[in-house]
Parts: structure tokens; C-alpha cells; sequence
């Protein structure tokens, strides 16, 4: 049976101690650190932090500001150094799993897309690899359709599991905003799936709303995950406290 974990994203503006008391008291077997802004702490801090807790923990490694793609040198740098630190981090409290975004078109890799797209396949081997290093496992998110999207429609994440072998965090909202339907990003992806992110919109933006209120025809969605014998993590990436709480409720019935 899969776990039903929640990202801490909801809570950003909140310290980690007050998000995962809150979180645990919403009876969340897992918990998936956003490490951005106050949840990007120190090992030492947050492994202090789960220390009361028996959650699986999983970990969103940065990409505010972040390109794996990108043109400039120190930027690109930065962007590499932040996720390995992240993913040091991740390692050393024995998380589940990290996720990490796939690099996107800056407006100057828009006019030297080929160029884009060897930066970031250069960029997830490296990543890859570090991981690798760290006996930790990690997944790459599917983009969203929009700006400076990479790789999020369902032939480019297929050609890029086939070349490299990454495994894949399947985020249903962004698979929803492209033009395969869900069964068909599953189906396809299979096996590479090992985490992914749920919430909903109607298909033109990524809106990350409540399950239920958008188009995402949910029980299409998990039919198809139980095809292909999903059994991990389900996680609810949600903007709001209230809109974590009606997802639960929403969507435990529904778990095989």
C-alpha cells in the first residue's frame, strides 16, 4: 500500500519543528522537507528535528534561483552545489528519497536549445552520480508545461529514462498541463516512477490545488498507478494548511 506523506510546503513561513508537529497531527505517515527558505537547515538541525518523530522522510532539493541548465558558469555552479549539499543533507538522516528539478530554458537557452539541453543532461549525470556516491536515491521532477520548460512533455522524460536510467518523480499536476493523458505518462514512465506529487488544476497552469477541484480525474490517475504495482510514497504538494487538511480527507478513501 502506498505512503501518504505531505510536502512541508505549505508551511514554509513556518520553522520546521511547528510544520512537522503539524503535519503529524494530521496523521501523515511521511513527510517530504522543501528545503527551501527556513526548512533548508543544517543536517545536524534537522536530523535534531525528526528525532521525535517517526515519519518516512523524504527530500525537494532546491531550485529557487536555481538552473541546471543554464548558460552562466556561476550560476550553473551554484545551482550544482546547492542540490549536492542538499542531497548531503538528505544522506546523512537516511531520507527515503530526494527529488531534484531538471534544469529549464533561460531566455538565452531558448535561442541555443541544443546547447540547453547538453548542460542538462551534463547536469543530471553529475547530480546522478554524487547520489550515487551517497547511497542515496533520487528522482527528477517533470516540469510543468510553460516558459522554459524542459522536460515535462512525456517523449522527452521517456527518451531521457531510456538514455540515462534517472528514475522519475511523477508530479500528476505538472503531467496534467501537457498533452498526454495520465495513464499514458504512467503507463510509459512505469517502473522508472518511484515518488510522486499530487494536487490539482484544470489543465492550463500549475495551480497546485486542492485534489478534487481541478480536472485530474484522480481515480483514472491511481487505477493507473496500481497497474503498474506503484507502492510508494504519494505525496501532497499543496500551497495551504486548509488545502493539505481536504486533500487527506479527500483522498485516503481512495488508497488501495
Amino acid at each position: 500500500m502506498p505512503i501518504l506523506a505531505a510536502s512541508t510546503l505549505p508551511y514554509l513561513t513556518l520553522p520546521l519543528p511547528s510544520t512537522l508537529q503539524c503535519i503529524s497531527e494530521l496523521g501523515f505517515e511521511g513527510v517530504e522537507i522543501y528545503f527551501e527558505g527556513l526548512h533548508n537547515m543544517s543536517a545536524e538541525d534537522v536530523s535534531d528535528t525528526l528525532s521525535t518523530y517517526d515519519f518516512k522522510v523524504y527530500l525537494h532539493a532546491p531550485f529557487s534561483d536555481l538552473n541546471l541548465a543554464s548558460f552562466n558558469e556561476t550560476v550553473l555552479a551554484e545551482s550544482k552545489k546547492r542540490i549536492k549539499s542538499a542531497l548531503e543533507t538528505a544522506a546523512s538522516v537516511s531520507a527515503v528519497l530526494a527529488t531534484v528539478h531538471f534544469g529549464r530554458y533561460s531566455p538565452l537557452g531558448l535561442s541555443y536549445p541544443e546547447s540547453a539541453v547538453e548542460n542538462n543532461l551534463a547536469s543530471i549525470g553529475e547530480i546522478n552520480s554524487f547520489a550515487e556516491s551517497l547511497g542515496l536515491n533520487i528522482a527528477f521532477e517533470n516540469s510543468p508545461s510553460g516558459f522554459g520548460a524542459m522536460c515535462g512533455s512525456l517523449d522527452v522524460l521517456k527518451d531521457i529514462v531510456e538514455t540515462t536510467g534517472i528514475k522519475i518523480t511523477l508530479d500528476i499536476g505538472h503531467a496534467n498541463t501537457w498533452e498526454n493523458t495520465l495513464p499514458e505518462f504512467i503507463e510509459t514512465l512505469d517502473s522508472a516512477i518511484v515518488h510522486t506529487h499530487l494536487h490539482d488544476n484544470s489543465g492550463g497552469s500549475d495551480d497546485h490545488h486542492s485534489l478534487g477541484t481541478g480536472s485530474i480525474d484522480y481515480r483514472v490517475a491511481l487505477g493507473a498507478l496500481q497497474k503498474i504495482n506503484y507502492k510508494k510514497a504519494l505525496c501532497l504538494e499543496l500551497l495551504y494548511e486548509e488545502d493539505l487538511k481536504a486533500s487527506l480527507d479527500w483522498i485516503r478513501p481512495k488508497i488501495w
